[in-house]
């Protein structure tokens, strides 16, 4: 549905590309007005996987360059609430930490940006 709403809009969608190091989760290509191929590389990762900072720190900037852009950006997808637990972090401390690991090798003209969703507090048990 993502790559038809996408097309539709002129925007192609890449999957699961393969990029360098390993496989970029997307990557989205469109065309300006003016004629010019953009390119944007997006990353996504579980707020409690044990590499959080190695995919904003490594990953994402190695496939920003395997894909010659400089548009990148990194979704946090975070599940804690009544029925999960992890991580431990605060979201203010989640986000200290992920600004601090790409701080060190991100552009200052054209920072990536990074996307917090908590997705814990709409989750509600099934009933039984």
């Amino acid at each position: 549905m993502l790559s038809d709403q996408m097309f539709v809009s002129g925007i192609e969608v890449y999957p699961e590309k393969q990029s360098g190091p390993g496989r970029l989760d997307f990557l989205f290509v469109g065309q300006l007005k003016d004629g010019e191929t953009v390119k944007l590389c997006a990353e996504f990762k579980l707020a409690h996987s044990k590499d959080l900072v190695h995919g904003i720190k490594l990953q994402l900037p190695a496939y920003m360059r395997s894909n010659g852009t400089s548009n990148g950006t990194y979704v946090v997808l975070d599940f804690r609430g009544r029925w999960f637990s992890l991580p431990s972090l605060s979201d203010t401390q989640l986000t200290s930490v992920l600004h601090n690991s790409a701080r060190k090798w991100q552009s200052t003209a054209r920072p990536i940006k990074m996307h917090h969703i908590n997705l814990g507090g709409s989750v509600t048990p099934s009933r039984s």
